[in-house]
């Protein structure tokens, strides 16, 4: 599908950004699903995820991202 965008003169993120548009509901409810899992896991592993983000945020603002 990227391919054909640009063919027609689109750019490659107007492709992106498309095909994205095209399939947002069905990425929305994918996403939904792996953080319904995630807190699951997390209750259950008696893990306060919302502390551990923002304590790996913390980390991963020192990081070195390549």
């Amino acid at each position: 599908e990227e391919t054909q965008f640009r063919l027609q003169g689109h750019s490659t993120e107007n492709a992106r950004k498309e095909a994205i548009d095209k399939q947002k509901t069905a990425l929305e409810s994918e996403m939904a699903d792996c953080m319904a899992y995630l807190l699951k896991l997390a209750n259950y592993a008696g893990i306060d995820l919302e502390a551990a983000y923002r304590e790996k945020m913390v980390t991963n603002r020192s990081r070195n991202w390549r």
